[in-house]
């Protein structure tokens, strides 16, 4: 059985939403966040896209820690020019991405 849980969107236009769902598998005993962007059919109904990605709890991990680091350098008057690379082994290919 598959259970999904929208934790939250974050409106992109009028037409779209990037949605945030925790996606939990029993069949393939799997959890994931899934961000995906939903538009908006003629008759008012979200949609999904195929624009999105799916993470486990690792990549979401190193994933907050970029968005971190983007925030503190847009939001610092003393931006810095420095980017961290993250190598993701094969071994997290299991996680839902």
């Amino acid at each position: 059985m598959i259970k999904e849980t929208i934790i939250g969107e974050i409106k992109k236009s009028h037409y779209e939403v990037m949605r945030f769902t925790v996606v939990e598998d029993d069949v393939i005993g799997k959890r994931y966040l899934d961000v995906r962007i939903f538009f908006r059919n003629g008759r008012g109904h979200l949609i999904p896209t195929k624009k999105g990605v799916c993470m486990g709890v690792r990549r979401i991990q190193t994933a907050m820690q970029f968005m971190k680091q983007a925030y503190d350098m847009l939001t610092s008057e003393d931006a810095e020019d420095s980017v961290t690379e993250a190598v993701v082994g094969a071994g997290d290919a299991g996680e839902g991405g």
